[in-house]
């Protein structure tokens, strides 16, 4: 949303801008913003954008092809924890009084909004997991408009023994969630005006070596990679997305393996080490 003031530094100053784009940023739908935010990115002398999807979206905007360039979100590897298995276990139980020790654990972090699509997986791809896997457990971390609709979906559906909204926490428990999971879930449905740009959580569950599973939609597309950190499904495939969840769950064999080249592609493809580099290379040839 920063485009405009791109706009007026460059007016300013006469000084060469760049732009980062992400996704919502370019399709947030008044009519004014998306008339402004044309003018600013025509303006820039280089739009990055965090995805392939980000930049289709960029040229329905009529921004020239020679001004884009697709460079991916970054992820930390610093922040991946050394904490003990159990303690990671311990801290849950302290925190949130739940005991997941001999529990297989699915794990969403997100805002609550529609296109997420938490609550379709709550109605149609959790039950079908249950019926599998009765001890299946799912947390979800996040808050936002929708938790109101995603409460009443676990009332409807009887899941209040088998799912737990932990709304906003400290970073150090999210950290103990990300290492007691078995699988990464991201079910997003496609919403009007509403994309994901990325999927920055998809990679901070990949370095954990936690293998993701993922709806095949907007720019969720660049941050998996079929096979190497996680698998695609398309959006309305319920019984697969069951399927693949359940195979990392019950598959410790499988999922410790898938999990282990999930984090070293990771860290090839998206440590902030490789990806600073590519945005060094672009900026200089803009600045020599």
């Amino acid at each position: 949303l920063l485009a405009p003031l791109g706009y007026m530094l460059k007016i300013l100053t006469g000084k060469k801008i760049v732009v980062m784009t992400h996704g919502l940023d370019i399709t947030w739908s008044p009519v004014l913003y998306q008339w402004l935010i044309k003018k600013s990115l025509l303006s820039m002398d280089k739009v990055f954008c965090v995805s392939q999807n980000t930049a289709k979206e960029c040229r329905q905007r009529h921004i020239p092809e020679e001004k884009l360039h697709v460079i991916p979100n970054g992820v930390d590897f610093k922040k991946a924890s050394s904490i003990n298995q159990d303690n990671h276990y311990k801290n849950i139980q302290a925190r949130f009084g739940i005991d997941l020790q001999n529990r297989p654990v699915i794990l969403s972090v997100g805002r609550m909004v529609e296109r997420k699509g938490i609550h379709s997986f709550l109605n149609n791809i959790f039950p079908l997991i249950l019926k599998k896997n009765p001890q299946a457990y799912y947390i979800v971390v996040g808050d936002g408009p929708c938790r109101s609709l995603i409460e009443n979906t676990i009332q409807e559906k009887h899941l209040q023994s088998n799912v737990l909204l932990t709304g906003q926490i400290e970073d150090k428990y999210l950290e103990n969630l990300y290492n007691i999971a078995q699988v990464f879930v991201m079910p997003n449905i496609p919403v009007q005006g509403d994309v994901e740009g990325f999927g920055i959580v998809i990679l901070e569950a990949s370095a954990r070596g936690l293998p993701v599973v993922a709806s095949k939609i907007d720019g969720i597309v660049d941050a998996v990679k079929e096979g190497c950190n996680g698998i695609l499904i398309d959006h309305l495939d319920y019984e697969n997305f069951a399927k693949k969840t359940l195979l990392f769950l019950n598959d410790s064999s499988y999922r410790q393996q898938f999990g282990k080249d999930a984090q070293k592609y990771t860290q090839n493809t998206f440590s902030w080490e490789h990806i600073s580099r590519e945005y060094y290379e672009v900026i200089k040839k803009l600045c020599p």
